[in-house]
Formats: C-alpha cells, structure tokens, sequence
C-alpha cells in the first residue's frame, strides 16, 4: 500500500505563522454564509472597507489554518491491489 500526505509540511506551515493550537474547523469556507444580490445597484463608499484591508485576508486565511489544523493526516491511499488507469493529455500543436 502507498499513502501520500503533506502533514510535516501542513505543521511546519502551522508552527511558522503561529497556529499550531487553534481550534480545527470541518469546512475550509464559512458554512451557509449568506449573500444577498444588491437589487437597488447603490453606489458603495471604496473608503469604508480600506480600514478593514488587513481584517478580512487575515480572517479568510485564520479560517484555512483552521481547516489545514483538522485535516492535517488526510491523504491519499493507494492499496496494492488497487488498478489505476492513467490518462495523460498533451498539446502537440504548440508554437
């Protein structure tokens, strides 16, 4: 059998941005966040989010740490008597 992970890889990643014990999450994404369509097209203020440019990218980014703390031995495993049909494609008409 062959198993692939990245989980010295994921725990390095976690140690140098300092995220070695947060709290795992199941999903990379907020689950069931809510996005309405802006029916009325209102004319947005650029301003009002520049304050919060650290804030969101920093929060998104917690979120995936998260996710990488809970997911860290997942893998891929391939068992011995396992047959796999590889397919490869290629661009033979390239200048």
């Amino acid at each position: 059998d062959i198993f692939i992970n990245q989980s010295k890889y994921a725990l390095e990643s976690l140690k140098k941005y300092d995220f070695e014990s947060c709290d795992p999450v199941d999903t990379p994404m907020v689950e069931k966040s809510k996005l309405d369509e802006d029916k009325e097209e209102k004319v947005v203020d650029p301003s009002h989010y520049r304050g919060s440019a650290y804030r969101k990218p920093r929060t998104c980014s917690k979120r995936i740490f998260r996710y990488l703390r809970g997911t860290i031995h997942w893998g891929l495993w391939y068992p011995k008597d396992f047959s796999i049909a590889l397919t490869a494609f290629a661009d033979a008409d390239h200048a």
